[in-house]
Parts: structure tokens; sequence; C-alpha cells
């Protein structure tokens, strides 16, 4: 039994600045406790987890600037969506989804622009599992067949089933989460660069991806999937590394 994901989080398209060469820096072009620049999620690719956390947008004065960027007719450019939204902790991805989601994480202090929707579940409780299952390979599948293009519209989360009951350690999300973290940090682009660990990238991703298995077969067996249906799954999606 499940129920559709709009009951438990809010899906929300974010700011559109309509200038990003004005309005939208590389963190590394800006004062890192800067009061004009904030940080910002901007799509960006394919990602699990974590990542993406390499640019900041002009919101002094409580995006003043962008609020009032108009056209010589006096027409809005800019599209200001969702604001009261903006600095809470969420789930984004990258819209052009091409076939697979990559959900990861939005702190409060990112504002979330329109290349990278946002999910917000209702219930901190329920924010471990909607994370999980999220970045499953079956909200993968299902959300191929119901996008008729490689683009996936926030509003297609809502209409997602979830399972009632979901037997997986929410410390999950926070293991898988903080592995990825560890990864990523090794890009220099990342705010969170950090050069200074002694354990190999190939390393954390093999424990990983042992991991990401494990929370994979909880949702099959949340979902209530046959084997049969699983395997479908997976020839359409991929078979998951460590799943065997």
């Amino acid at each position: 039994t499940s129920e559709l994901f709009g009951k438990f989080a809010d899906c929300k398209e974010g700011l559109g600045t309509r200038w990003d060469e004005r309005f939208v820096r590389w963190n590394w072009e800006s004062m890192e406790y800067s009061k004009r620049w904030f940080h910002c999620k901007k799509g960006g690719g394919y990602r699990k987890w974590y990542g993406f956390n390499n640019n900041v947008v002009d919101w002094e004065y409580s995006g003043f600037r962008i609020l009032n960027f108009f056209d010589a007719e006096g027409n809005l450019r800019s599209v200001p969506r969702n604001i009261s939204y903006y600095f809470r902790k969420g789930l984004t991805y990258n819209s052009v989804a091409r076939g697979s989601l990559g959900f990861h994480i939005k702190f409060e202090d990112t504002i979330f622009l329109d290349a990278s929707p946002t999910v917000f579940p209702k219930e901190e409780e329920l924010f471990s599992s909607i994370y999980l299952i999220l970045n499953s390979r079956i909200f993968s599948y299902i959300s191929r067949v119901l996008s008729p293009s490689i683009q996936f519209k926030i509003g297609y989360v809502t209409l997602l089933p979830k399972p009632i009951h979901l037997n997986c350690s929410k410390q999950l999300s926070f293991v898988v989460e903080n592995l990825k973290h560890a990864i990523v940090s090794s890009e220099l682009v990342e705010r969170t660069f950090d050069n200074t660990s002694n354990i190999t990238n190939n390393l954390i991703a093999s424990i990983l991806h042992t991991v990401e298995s494990k929370i994979e077969h909880d949702i099959f067996s949340a979902y209530k999937f046959t084997d049969k249906s699983i395997q479908t799954v997976i020839t359409e999606t991929g078979t998951p590394v460590g799943w065997y």
C-alpha cells in the first residue's frame, strides 16, 4: 500500500534570475562572509546525496536587485518563486534529469534556483526515508514512465507513490551523505574542499556503493516488488553496484 508523495512533501520550483551572468557567481568570486552573496543551488548535473555547493547568488537586502530587475518596458524579468522556502532544508536535483534522478541535500543557508527544483518533507521525521526513496532505482524508473522528456518537472514528484512502511535505518541517509561529502570535498570547486584526507576516494566509493545496495534492497521490499518486477526496474535503470 502506498500514498502519493504530495501528501508528505512540498515540491517547489526555485528562483529564476533571468540574468545569471550578473546575479550568480562561483564561490571563489565572493568573500566568504559577504552580506551580498548567498550560497545557492544551480543545477549542475546528476549527483546523489551531496554536492554542487559551488555557487552564490546576489540576495543582499532580501534580493532587492533581483526582485527589481525590469526590462525596458517596465516588465519584471526575474521570476522569484516560493521565496518563503529559500532558506529551508530540502532535497534538490537537476531539472534536466536525463532519465535518472539524483537528489542531494540543500542546507538552510542555501537558496535554490530554477534549475534545481527542491523537495521539502513536511515532517522532520520523514526526511531520511524520503531522502532514501527519492534516490532509489524505483523512483527513477517511475519518473521515466511519467515524464515525456529529459526534463523532469517538480510537479511529477507529487504524483509518485511513497510506501507506507520503509524498513530501512534512518541512519543510512546520514551515512551515505557523509560518505559522498568525503568524496566531493576533494573537488576544488566545492566550498567544502579539503585535501587533507588520507583515505582514497576509491575506498570511500566502494563503501558508499555497498550501503546504497542495501538501501535499494530495502526499498524494493517496501514497495513489495516481485523478483520479476525488480528485474524489470534494474534492466531499465542499471544494476546497482554491489547488488549481488
